[in-house]
């Protein structure tokens, strides 16, 4: 019973896995920019998601594709 509960967790959270890293820039650009994000900022927010994807995720990488950002190096 256990086993298939933590099958089904574990597919759940791979299945949102790019839904929290979308999430996760954003709110790391609204932080650092000091605004919210526009629908313009979209394009270069998937652009973002999706290097971090390839590149195998993590958070030093996420923070270093945000900071060579249009978005965070416009004033």
């Amino acid at each position: 019973m256990f086993g298939i509960k933590r099958r089904l967790h574990k597919a759940l959270l791979l299945e949102r896995q790019g839904l929290f890293a979308r999430m996760l820039t954003e709110r790391f650009l609204v932080y650092t920019t000091g605004r919210r994000m526009e629908v313009l900022d979209q394009p270069e927010i998937t652009k973002i998601v999706d290097q971090l994807a390839e590149d195998g995720g993590g958070l030093r990488r996420l923070i270093h594709l945000i900071v060579q950002s249009p978005i965070f190096r416009s004033p």
